[in-house]
Order: structure tokens, then C-alpha cells, then sequence
């Protein structure tokens, strides 16, 4: 009877621990929204870069993540510096996505596995370094991540493979990314988002199956994660 208790009080413990940190995640994340997108009229499915990387046009699984905030609560020289067209919050909402907390166990694991390669070392792999860059073109994070196009509101990665060593040939894997600011300064408020469109461009899809599209809902979770983690840096 003394260890099916002790099993017992573990597992009843370990249930307890589970569903409070679940409830935490569901407070911490409650406020970010999963918008629906018009593939006609997005910014990702009518690019370039998307006829480029998947020339095939493959299934693609595409998702955006919308968190709303108050200008006011934002660093008032920054959105100053947006009104004006320039680039200031924008990079400083992508540092914060990357220089983050939530990016942070995928960081440090990329760092063991990539950093020490050859070409790697004028890469972005540190906390500060990522808050502080101003993601030129050409800007690679943590050797997966290359900046491709930067506009006052936005920042596109290509995201996928190693940079370093895929280049500009077309991926089994691919994706990419964006970073975005939609400002309404009337209304005083601005939708901060976070959209990824994953295909395979290697070569014509044999199925209709979209990548990551059994484990989306992981991907989502980890997405909220990234924004709000981002909040917190950009607020300060």
C-alpha cells in the first residue's frame, strides 16, 4: 500500500503541476489571436521570394499570429520614429522576438550544433547582439534565419535549412517568415504579428499534404510564445 501511494500522490502531483502550467501558458498567451489569411492579397503568397523558393506553388501551411497593444505602451521614440517612416520599432520588435526568452532554448541549441562551423562567427547568436541588430539584408540569426527583405513595418526571413550552407538553392524544407507592424495611429493602437508559410520547393509536392500540418498546433504554441516573450523586451 506504501508505494501505490506514493505512486498515486507522484501522479496526482505531477497531473496538478501539468494543468497549472498549462493554465500559466493559457494566461500568458491569452491575448494573441490566429487570423485568417486571403492567400490572393497576402504579403508572403504574392511575393517574389515565394514564386522564387517554391516555384511549384506546393501545398503550403500558412499561419500568422496577431497581438494587439497601445502605442502608449511602446517606447514613444520609437513610434515617433515609425510616424516618420523609419525602421526603428520594426527592428526593435524582430530583436525582441529573437533576442527573447521564448527563442531562447532554440538559440542556445543551434549554437552548440552550428556556431563552431567555419563561416559562422560574424552571425547573430547572442541575447544582446540580437536586441541590438538592425537586420540589414543579408542578416543571418543563429545560422536558420537570413533577412531578405526589410521594409518601415516589416522584416522577411527565409528560415529553414542552414543558411550557411544551403544558399539560394531550392529546400525540401523551406519556409519563410515575417515579422510585422501594422500601425493605426488614429486609433492608437498597433497589431504586431508573427507569419510563417512552410512548403517544400525542391521539386512538384506528389500529395496535397501540407508540411508540419499534423504537428501545427505545437508550432502555434510556440509562436505565441516567441510574441509575448517579444513584449516584454519591446515594452521595456
Amino acid at each position: 500500500m506504501g508505494l501505490r501511494s506514493s505512486i498515486f500522490k507522484l501522479a496526482r502531483g505531477t497531473t496538478a503541476v501539468g494543468a497549472t502550467s498549462i493554465g500559466c501558458f493559457y494566461l500568458f498567451t491569452r491575448k494573441c489571436q490566429w487570423h485568417e489569411i486571403n492567400d490572393a492579397s497576402d504579403s508572403i503568397m504574392t511575393s517574389r521570394f515565394f514564386d522564387k523558393y517554391n516555384p511549384w506553388h506546393n501545398p503550403t501551411l500558412i499561419d500568422v499570429c496577431v497581438r494587439r497593444v497601445r502605442l502608449s505602451d511602446l517606447p514613444p521614440e520609437l513610434v515617433g520614429d515609425m510616424r516618420q517612416g523609419g525602421t526603428k520599432l520594426i527592428e526593435r520588435f524582430c530583436g525582441s522576438v529573437w533576442g527573447g526568452f521564448g527563442f531562447t532554448p532554440q538559440r542556445l541549441l543551434w549554437a552548440k550544433l552550428f556556431r563552431g562551423l567555419p563561416g559562422r562567427s560574424t552571425q547573430l547568436w547572442e541575447s544582446a547582439d540580437l536586441l541590438a541588430s538592425d537586420y540589414e539584408i543579408g542578416t543571418i540569426v543563429t545560422d536558420h534565419l537570413e533577412v531578405i527583405a526589410k521594409g518601415p513595418t516589416s522584416i522577411l526571413f527565409r528560415a529553414g535549412k542552414s543558411q550557411g550552407t544551403a544558399g539560394e538553392s531550392l529546400r525540401d524544407h523551406d519556409s519563410l517568415l515575417e515579422v510585422a507592424i501594422d500601425p493605426d495611429f488614429d486609433a492608437g493602437v498597433a497589431d504586431l504579428s508573427i507569419k510563417t508559410a512552410m512548403y517544400q520547393g525542391a521539386s512538384k509536392a506528389a500529395t496535397t499534404e501540407k508540411p508540419m500540418e499534423k504537428v501545427q498546433r505545437l508550432h502555434m504554441w510556440y509562436t505565441e510564445m516567441l510574441m509575448e516573450s517579444a513584449l516584454y523586451y519591446l515594452r521595456r
